[in-house]
């Protein structure tokens, strides 16, 4: 049987990472594939290269920003211990339905764990892995599968997300990447503007669009994962479902005005992983984000939704949930415009200090003609794969 091992984004608190990465290993396993995801950790990764100098610097960042700022943020927090246990739920729902390799870190690593266990396809996609930020002490290069350049396996980058649509690499990323990626076999990325990028710098004229891995499941496949694991009630069940990765007061006075319209309590959803510094240890477990199988309860209960994540946004879209998106600028907006455009939906993405949601929150969705195009291009996405795959 043909082995497939997947390279994505580590999964952690992120619900729209994990569950991507879960939608594309179903889809590849009903094609026949045994998969699993090569699994590395960022935390880790760092660890491996601190030092006494590190530890100093870090001590000293949060000193003076206590002392001479009176700031919260505290640098020298042991983010790696508590992130842990602040993603415990989620790394009990990846440990039942995702199979992972063991802990990997380094070109070295990678190389030979590909080769021991016999993988003779690797498969690169889909959040954001091609944004250098997101990819630091040489895991941009992971991945674009440098470690299995002289290693005789297919190649292919499903829905790959530079997650932005300016150029952020610098002279030598865009080299080596460059280099590396003309021996893949088969390349999409997520965003429209991918192809241009890919174009552009990497002289690749043949990268294709496809959608997110999340939307090739349907409403169905993620009602029969939810009724699969007991869930708690949910808060939002008949209200607004408030999913915000970076809270602002702005945000915050939206959503009450937009509460106060439609009448409806709002239920919020806040990452709290992604502010890890101002979190109060003695409180940590008060923390813990809910598991997936809540998360994703929450949209299927819910009657409408505002959020500031693309996966917020899709999910809302899966469910048919009547929703605004706030442009999150920082975490790359072209990955919000790419998928609203397709399917005419551009309005529902807002900025955060605008009023144009006043006029759009009443406005209805034609989930009819959304669901046909999803359908479409469901069926072109998987055809993509298939092809790639020879299936």
């Amino acid at each position: 049987m043909n082995k497939i091992g997947i390279l994505t984004q580590p999964l952690n608190s992120n619900y729209g990472g994990i569950l991507q990465n879960y939608a594309l290993q179903t889809i590849l396993i009903r094609m026949g594939f045994e998969v699993e995801t090569l699994n590395w950790d960022s935390y880790r990764c760092e660890h491996d290269h601190e030092n006494i100098w590190s530890y100093i610097f870090k001590f000293s960042k949060t000193f003076i920003s206590k002392y001479f700022f009176r700031r919260k943020r505290n640098f020298f927090w042991e983010e790696r211990k508590y992130f842990y246990i602040l993603s415990s739920n989620n790394s009990s729902f990846c440990e039942k339905y995702i199979n992972t390799s063991t802990w990997l870190w380094g070109k070295k690593q990678f190389r030979e764990y590909v080769i021991k266990n016999r993988f003779n396809i690797l498969l690169v996609g889909s959040d954001q892995t091609w944004r250098p930020a997101y990819n630091k002490n040489g895991m941009l290069y992971r991945m674009f599968l440098d470690f299995a350049e002289h290693l005789n396996v297919k190649r292919i980058a499903y829905s790959a997300s530079f997650g932005v649509d300016d150029w952020e690499y610098t002279g030598n990323q865009t080299r080596v990447c460059s280099r590396l990626l003309q021996k893949f076999d088969s390349i999409s990325v997520r965003e429209d503007s991918g192809v241009v990028l890919c174009r552009n710098y990497f002289n690749i004229n043949n990268a294709i669009c496809t959608l997110d891995p999340t939307l090739l499941l349907d409403q169905k496949d993620y009602t029969n994962l939810i009724n699969q694991i007991v869930t708690p009630s949910t808060e939002s069940e008949g209200g607004i479902l408030v999913y915000m990765l970076d809270y602002t007061l702005e945000k915050e006075r939206m959503i009450s005005t937009i509460s106060r319209k439609k009448e409806l309590k709002c239920s919020m959803f806040i990452s709290r992983y992604c502010n890890l510094g101002t979190v109060d240890i003695k409180e940590i477990n008060n923390y813990i984000n809910p598991s997936c199988d809540v998360w994703l309860n929450a949209f299927l209960k819910t009657k409408y939704v505002v959020c500031d994540s693309f996966h917020g946004m899709v999910f809302s879209i899966i469910f048919n949930k009547p929703f605004i998106v706030l442009k999150n600028r920082n975490r790359g907006l072209t990955r919000f415009l790419s998928l609203l455009s397709r399917l005419n939906l551009q309005d529902r993405l807002i900025e955060e200090t605008s009023e144009d949601y006043i006029n759009i929150i009443d406005t209805q969705i034609d989930w009819k003609r959304v669901n046909e195009i999803i359908k479409q291009m469901r069926k072109e996405s998987i055809n993509f794969l298939k092809k790639s795959l020879d299936v």
